[in-house]
């Protein structure tokens, strides 16, 4: 249980320097963690949920200093928004459903 402790700041620190770095791929670093961390425990749709709060604030973090330095192209976010957020709802239905 001590170990659950100690790595799981550790892996959310390189998560949230990841997300930075790339992007919301730390999302993908999470679920592993977390599926390795609560093996037997969680259903792995628990563990997708998890790691999704856990990006949002990260991603939050790493917009503001993205909009600071000037590379956000607003035409491709007025775009692809909404788009994008219908993704997210027809992905999460479906993770319900299947897993």
């Amino acid at each position: 249980k001590f170990g659950r402790y100690l790595i799981l700041p550790i892996f959310s620190f390189l998560a949230g320097g990841m997300n930075g770095f790339l992007g919301t791929g730390a999302g993908i670093v999470l679920v592993y963690l977390l599926s390795y961390l609560n093996r037997g425990k969680r259903e792995i749709k628990d563990n997708f949920a998890m790691a999704v709060v856990l990006v949002l604030p990260m991603s939050a973090v790493s917009l503001y200093f993205y909009v600071k330095g000037g590379n956000v192209d607003y035409e491709l976010i007025r775009i692809s928004v909404l788009p994008a957020i219908l993704g997210g709802i027809l992905g999460a239905y479906l993770m319900d459903k299947i897993a």
